[in-house]
């Protein structure tokens, strides 16, 4: 738990998403049941970044428009 915890908080991190760190640790402590963890950092992870970049085309990985 608390290693994917620290795996996806580092990636969030340096991906530049806000919470990335708080994002990760919640998913690494929820992963206690299977596959939930990881669900729920995906989804918190896609609303904060949609928020954070206002376009579903930056989400995807195109120009954040900096």
């Amino acid at each position: 738990m608390l290693c994917l915890g620290i795996i996806y908080a580092v990636g969030l991190t340096l991906m530049g998403l806000n919470f990335g760190l708080l994002i990760g640790f919640v998913s690494g402590l929820v992963s206690i049941v299977p596959f939930l963890g990881f669900i729920v950092g995906l989804v918190i992870a896609l609303v904060v970044a949609l928020f954070q970049y206002a376009t579903w085309w930056a989400v995807l990985g195109g120009h954040r428009g900096i």
